[in-house]
């Protein structure tokens, strides 16, 4: 394992994470306190959502073909000037809209990782060997999460005791830090030789790539479930401690970075010799089973005590799924197609965003926050269901290696 390369990825990713976690956590807090917060929410996540379907397929051929520490660095010169402009409208005010710019902030942190998520995988896949995606897939969520989340948690109070303006100024110091820790990161990329091609072809291969390998994608797109539980989650938390467990912002924090501890104790967990000693077909299996468990538990107790309790469980449960699909994702895929296939997964992301906020804003609105968390206890179960009936019914033949050839391939 090169040693000197992880050390500049982690710091480099901690103080990126830290705009995520004001973006992804604060922000839809501090809008769904608003007056009509709900709607205004969801119906800017939808069209978020919906936008970004249709766009992340484009950028994995550019993933494929480009330099991906070079996009990496300018993905985040891209944000900090964003920053950079949302600190000047803090300043002086142009719009005289005071949502504005938590708005924006929840809108360029979507973007930033809904971009970065399958750059970043295609960017480690490079740096480091088959044998030790595992442990640095594990390393990376326990930062990862811990920077995020905690950021997200504390931003949650600073905002509200202090001002975003200094939250903002930070954050445009830790991504130019961010920067120059990623430009000193030895990366020697694979040719790859994939063409630019237009959105639709681009789109077209990634599904050629994803029915090529139909059970491996299959499995792929049902342990993104969590992680669309989790999002919805963050519009539910807000409605929930608020109406059914008479919670205050202090509250979310706290949960929040129970979160994150729950996803740290998880990392360290599957560094030790624990994983060694399970398939990752079977890490799967068993992440989403605790995370269903989880929710079911959370739907039975919808109190203050049980929002608290169970949140370092759901953290743990999110973040072994996430690192078994990350890890099976990387072992599974050749470097030349993993930009186009993670984009493409991205997207599918997306597009369950999508579908399941309209769904659980409507629930919100008619039927309270209860429903909410029952709808989520339907879709985790189903998730797992679904998986393990895939898993049963897959030939060993067909749970292998992701079929090798040439990287431009599905183009014809």
């Amino acid at each position: 394992m090169r040693i000197s390369n992880l050390t500049l990825l982690l710091i480099s990713n901690a103080f990126a994470s830290v705009g995520a976690g004001v973006g992804m956590i604060a922000a839809p807090w501090l809008i769904l306190q608003e007056q009509n917060g709900l709607v205004i929410f969801t119906g800017l996540a939808m069209i978020l959502n919906l936008a970004l379907f249709f766009f992340t397929p484009f950028v994995g051929p550019i993933i494929d073909k480009y330099s991906r520490k070079k996009l990496m660095i300018g993905l985040r010169i891209s944000f900090v000037v964003v920053l950079l402009v949302l600190f000047i409208e803090y300043q002086y005010n142009f719009f005289q809209q005071s949502n504005l710019i938590i708005i924006s902030y929840y809108i360029i942190g979507t973007f930033f990782y809904a971009i970065n998520i399958p750059l970043r995988t295609a960017f480690v896949k490079d740096l480091f060997e088959k044998k030790d995606l595992l442990k640095v897939n594990s390393i990376l969520e326990i930062e990862n999460q811990i920077a995020a989340v905690v950021t997200g948690g504390v931003s949650v109070l600073l905002i509200v005791y202090f001002s975003l303006e200094l939250i903002i100024l930070a954050n445009i110091i830790l991504y130019i830090l961010a920067i120059i820790l990623i430009k000193k990161i030895k990366h020697l990329p694979p040719k790859t030789g994939t063409q630019t091609v237009s959105f639709f072809v681009s789109l077209t291969a990634g599904i050629k790539f994803a029915r090529r390998n139909g059970t491996e994608t299959a499995v792929l797109m049902i342990s993104i479930i969590p992680y669309i539980i989790v999002i919805l989650f963050g519009v539910i938390y807000p409605i929930a401690l608020i109406n059914i467990a008479q919670a205050s912002n202090e509250t979310y924090a706290l949960i929040e970075l129970l979160f994150g501890l729950g996803a740290a104790f998880c990392g360290l967990l599957l560094l030790s010799k624990f994983n060694s000693k399970i398939k990752l077909k079977n890490m799967l299996s068993l992440s989403l089973f605790l995370f269903s468990l989880t929710t079911i538990l959370q739907c039975y107790f919808p109190t203050y005590w049980g929002f608290i309790f169970l949140a370092t469980l759901f953290g743990f449960s999110n973040s072994f799924v996430r690192i078994a699909r990350q890890t099976y994702l990387m072992e599974n895929t050749e470097s030349s197609e993993l930009g186009r296939l993670g984009a493409l997964l991205q997207s599918w992301t997306m597009l369950l965003r999508a579908i399941f906020m309209a769904i659980i804003s409507f629930a919100i609105t008619n039927f309270g926050p209860q429903a909410a968390i029952n709808i989520t206890v339907f879709i985790s179960t189903a998730a797992f269901l679904i998986l393990m009936t895939i898993l049963l019914a897959a030939k060993p033949t067909q749970m292998k290696i992701w079929n090798k050839g040439n990287p431009n391939d599905s183009y014809k």
